[in-house]
């Protein structure tokens, strides 16, 4: 195979790259062929010197695909870098007011837990205080008022017995969304680096 054929072949078959990049390789293969010619080798011999065309333009290809697969990631990470630099003024409030809307949120919850382990203890402590109010009256005003004050009083009790439950499994599931909340919110801004 003659130089001028070798040249021909190796453009067909690394075609698929940017023209600088096959003008380069052209270039190069040209003058190693060349280089074998001045020192002695028959033309030939020369490009037969060089190599198999498909190994040669496996080799181009796969350089140049990591090459620029690389460059194209660089330049991506360089666009989200700029746009982040750029849009601080629109995504700095955004965030932080999403974030304390979140915030807002969150105590509100808290609150409306705390406001209902009140309401708990108010009826437990009422009911406490109004059995030992009823056994006053019934001494003081008869058994059908003090009666009456014992009887309400269980009520409150139980009342607040029964009600504990409900309010401690909310608060349960509060506590477990806020830990996968900020689990989720963790993994947004601290990623694992994925092992190559």
């Amino acid at each position: 195979m003659t130089k001028d054929q070798f040249l021909k072949k190796l453009n067909s078959k690394i075609s698929i790259l940017p023209q600088n990049e096959i003008a380069k390789c052209i270039t190069f293969y040209s003058e190693s062929i060349e280089d074998r010619m001045e020192e002695g080798m028959k033309e030939e011999d020369a490009v037969a010197d060089i190599g198999s065309i498909d190994e040669i333009a496996k080799e181009i290809i796969n350089e140049n695909s990591i090459k620029y697969s690389l460059d194209k990631e660089k330049k991506t990470k360089s666009v989200w870098k700029i746009l982040a630099i750029c849009g601080f003024p629109l995504w700095l409030p955004l965030a932080l007011a999403f974030g304390a809307t979140g915030l807002v949120l969150y105590i509100s919850l808290w609150t409306v837990v705390l406001a209902l382990y009140t309401v708990v203890l108010a009826f437990g402590l009422t009911g406490v205080l109004l059995i030992l109010a009823g056994v006053i009256q019934f001494y003081r005003m008869g058994p059908i008022t003090g009666g009456m004050i014992i009887g309400i009083s269980l009520v409150l009790c139980g009342l607040s017995l029964v009600i504990m439950k409900p309010i401690n499994q909310f608060a349960k599931s509060i506590i477990k969304c806020s830990g996968q909340l900020l689990k989720n919110i963790k993994k947004i801004f601290i990623r694992k680096k994925e092992v190559a």
